[in-house]
């Protein structure tokens, strides 16, 4: 749609109303409502979502000279206003109409200029008009991933959390508190409004990023349908001496749910299958957002030999004269590591190239920074010399993260070797595991770091040894936690 101006005189305020979607609910304020009323005041606005913007400008006056506003979208020039009054104790308005068509990260940036005494004002509210039916992500503050995410239904929020403090949280559309009471697991209580910002303060959030996927108002009836049955079920937490959940854990089959465990275990038992970008539906084995195969990392049963050299561990997929000469994998004895989480569910329903060919490798990491570098040279990872690596095309990483398991999936492997450098395996409680659904290495133990080369062109390699022996009644003790 293209761009249209409308003039109109008499307006008292400007709106902002951004309409995402065809399936539309009552429109609600977002995240400001702001007047300009100074010389040389700015305000900066930027969509969260792509869809169509309606604005209308007024600026007002009873100065004794001109004023001016200025409106920007992306950095050109979209609309300037000028008004002067007839006379010092007269006033004037004027005003202006435009139909946008916005992306995600379109910006409007607005200004005032009023260089004269009087009273000059331009009032600004946003508003959004959002889909009924959404999956709700949150980045709190101090991360650079997704960590949580929630069903939006009706209003409600259908997630499984921790318990909240109790408190009255800021619904910043209603502008009104939300009473919150310390429920642990499956529950309904926050509204959109609240769920965003997560504040009991209406002028600070504890959420640095927030983004809607939308589905359907069909499949959400259905998740909503069966999060009902489970309420009250408690929140899954990680057990003291494995960083990593199985699947079935996070997912509510003892009982208990991560908040990615109920809204993936839901969209299964709504019959959703996603697979690419695209959506399918089925009565028969229905494999949710996250396929049943892409929801773990496989890692088999070793007892490895003190002697057993570090890239038979660090190296996948790992040589048979490493199984044979080191180690003895046994699949049907294996563990699955659980790779569900908030921000590889964001990454599949966003990503088109997400959709796994034949050959796929996932990592998972606590405690530690590495390198991944496949057998072309490039690299994925995090150090804190290097900063954040994402050179090979189509791969998720959450990046680098202190409190969670960092993960990466790379969903076309390439033929060849994929090795890892891993720093700070003398952390405490660091371990790593790499693999794909079938076949994988758990690796932990204290190891000196290897050597640190900032040449993008020269990736260092894995050192010659180390000793580790993966003791088999901590791996018995693993399984029977499943």
């Amino acid at each position: 749609m293209e761009n249209t101006r409308y003039l109109a005189l008499g307006l008292t305020a400007t709106a902002i109303a951004l309409f995402a979607g065809a399936n539309t609910a009552t429109a609600q304020t977002l995240f400001f409502n702001k007047t300009l009323n100074q010389h040389g005041q700015t305000l900066h606005w930027e969509s969260p979502f792509e869809g169509q913007i309606k604005l209308n400008n007024t600026l007002t006056t009873t100065g004794t000279g001109a004023i001016e506003t200025n409106i920007w979208m992306d950095g050109k020039l979209l609309d300037a206003l000028s008004l002067a009054t007839q006379g010092t104790n007269s006033t004037a308005n004027i005003g202006s109409e435009w139909f946008l068509d916005v992306k995600k990260g379109t910006i409007l940036d607005f200004s005032l200029d009023a260089p004269n005494a009087g009273s000059n004002a331009i009032a600004f509210e946003a508003k959004i008009s959002l889909p009924s039916s959404n999956l709700v992500f949150l980045q709190p503050e101090g991360s650079n991933s997704f960590l949580h995410v929630g069903l939006l239904q009706d209003g409600k929020i259908y997630e499984s959390s921790p318990a909240y403090s109790n408190g009255n949280y800021w619904d910043i559309f209603q502008e009104n508190g939300v009473a919150i009471s310390a429920d642990n697991g499956v529950q309904n209580q926050h509204t959109f409004g609240s769920f965003v910002h997560l504040s009991e303060l209406a002028d600070n959030t504890s959420i640095e990023q927030r983004d809607i996927v939308e589905i359907s108002a069909e499949d959400a009836a259905k998740m909503e349908q069966f999060i009902n049955t489970q309420m009250g079920k408690g929140y899954t937490m990680k057990p003291s001496y494995m960083p990593f959940l199985t699947p079935y854990a996070q997912k509510g089959y003892y009982g208990t749910y991560t908040g990615v465990g109920l809204i993936e275990r839901a969209a299964e038992e709504a019959g959703i299958t996603l697979l690419g970008g695209e959506f399918f539906h089925t009565d028969e084995d229905p494999q949710g957002f996250i396929l049943n195969d892409l929801e773990f990392l496989y890692v088999t049963d070793i007892m490895v030999a003190q002697n057993a050299p570090w890239e038979c561990l660090t190296v996948f997929p790992t040589s048979v004269q490493c199984q044979t000469q080191y180690g003895n994998r046994n699949p049907s004895s294996g563990i699955p590591f659980s790779t569900l989480s908030p921000a590889y569910m964001h990454y599949l329903l966003t990503n088109q190239n997400s959709a796994p060919s034949d050959n796929w490798l996932h990592g998972l990491f606590e405690g530690l920074d590495f390198i991944l570098t496949d057998p072309e040279g490039r690299r994925l990872g995090y150090t804190e010399e290097l900063g954040l690596l994402n050179e090979i095309p189509d791969a998720f990483y959450t990046g680098n993260l202190l409190d969670e398991p960092e993960h990466f999936y790379v969903p076309d492997r390439l033929q060849g070797e994929y090795s890892l450098q891993l720093y700070g395996l003398c952390n405490k409680g660091a371990m790593a595991a790499i693999g794909d659904n079938k076949n994988g290495s758990l690796i932990s133990g204290c190891k000196p770091d290897p050597p640190k080369n900032r040449k993008p062109e020269s990736v260092p390699e894995p050192s010659a040894l180390l000793g580790l022996m993966l003791l088999g009644g901590f791996l018995a003790k693993l399984k029977k936690s499943c």
